[in-house]
């Protein structure tokens, strides 16, 4: 945690990498989701820390038009996980006809836990039970695997344990049958 805080900016996202001041959007919700699963396990985050990363979280997901839609969802996932979500952002996102599978899934997750069971439950029921195949990763380190680690944290959110069990399963077997390196995002 102390770490982190290297990679936090003036602004209160995260950089990439230590020190610099330009903020990386994923990098800013997988820190800051980290940082909610600490505090939540009892460890000492310091709340001036989450207070600036959330600003930054709701600042971001307030200006947002276009761009990686992952981005965005996970954004708004993490800011509703965090107790400041941010429903307007959710609904002009879910608005969109384009979005991809993996924003479903989250801006769903996003919404139960937000309280608002029927746009969960409408937005999940458009969402599609299998990821793309993809090996190429974006802005957000994606890989097909871990598109289905976050559909499945999605799922079990969403506590449709049926679903959730068979996605844990597909994960698993892909994990222990293949013996080949998965990035840090993936694992």
């Amino acid at each position: 945690i102390e770490k982190l805080s290297r990679y936090q900016s003036a602004g209160g996202g995260f950089s990439y990498w230590p020190g610099m001041n330009n903020i990386h959007d994923w990098a800013s919700s997988y820190a800051g989701h980290f940082l909610l699963l600490a505090k939540d396990h009892g460890y000492d985050v310091p709340q001036k820390m989450m207070n600036a990363w959330s600003a930054n979280q709701s600042r971001a997901a307030r200006a947002w038009t276009t761009g990686m839609q992952k981005e965005q969802a996970y954004r708004l996932f993490t800011l509703v996980l965090s107790g400041k979500g941010e429903i307007g952002a959710m609904n002009r996102f879910r608005q969109r006809s384009d979005l991809d599978n993996l924003s479903r899934w989250l801006l769903a997750a996003a919404y139960q836990l937000a309280g608002q069971q029927a746009a969960a439950t409408t937005l999940a029921a458009t969402a599609n039970a299998s990821m793309a195949n993809y090996s190429i990763t974006d802005n957000s380190f994606g890989s097909t695997l871990r598109d289905e680690a976050m559909m499945l944290m999605s799922l079990l959110v969403l506590d449709d344990a049926q679903q959730a069990a068979a996605i844990a399963e597909k994960i698993s077997m892909a994990l222990v049958n293949q013996n080949r390196y998965y990035s840090t995002q993936t694992t």
